[in-house]
């Protein structure tokens, strides 16, 4: 049996590739498709389209792109984080890691059934023009968030949010922040 070639891509490399390319990646790949991936595509919604074409056809010609055949939904990592604190076994084997999974028995062996999520069925309604009032109201509030974020605080590490955990301290703001941690503790 050959090895399969787990993929894990963003909205910038779909919408980069023509709708035959898109297919070969299918063919070729097994793709991830990551929670932030879906948040991205649904985001356009908000985005300002141009080229005579509307945000709903923008995010309907990503979703016809979207490798479907061989292809599965990543479940978000909160739920894997709290499947783990809970006490389930989450085992790196190179497996991707769904959601709402069913034990099934027949003819005495073991497995796990997997409905469609509704992950998986997005795609198809939105390359129809479907959209639910719940998406374009998460769509018109993650570019309003994008837009409020001060890249500039964030790289200087001040304000909250997610963006001071993932952007890097400059070297010395780090060392000034470990020094004045440690000054707390012993004093």
């Amino acid at each position: 049996m050959a090895a399969v070639l787990h993929l894990i891509f963003d909205k910038s490399a779909l919408q980069s590739f023509s709708l035959d390319e898109s297919n070969w990646l299918d063919h070729f790949y097994r793709s991830i498709i990551t929670p932030l991936f879906f948040a991205e595509v649904l985001a356009d919604l908000e985005k300002e389209a141009g080229k005579g074409r509307t945000p709903e056809q923008i995010v309907g010609e990503l979703a016809h792109k979207t490798p479907d055949m061989n292809s599965t939904p990543c479940v978000h990592h909160s739920r894997l984080a709290t499947s783990v604190l809970y006490g389930d076994d989450l085992r790196m084997n190179g497996r991707i890691p769904r959601d709402q999974g069913k034990i099934v028995e027949l003819d005495d062996k073991r497995g796990i059934y997997y409905e469609k999520s509704p992950e998986e069925d997005a795609p198809d309604r939105w390359h129809e023009g479907r959209f639910f009032d719940v998406e374009r109201q998460f769509a018109k509030s993650w570019r309003r968030d994008l837009c409020n974020v001060n890249h500039d605080r964030a790289i200087r590490g001040e304000g909250d949010g997610w963006a001071r955990c993932i952007v890097p301290l400059p070297r010395r703001a780090h060392e000034r922040r470990v020094a004045a941690l440690h000054g707390q503790r012993s004093g």
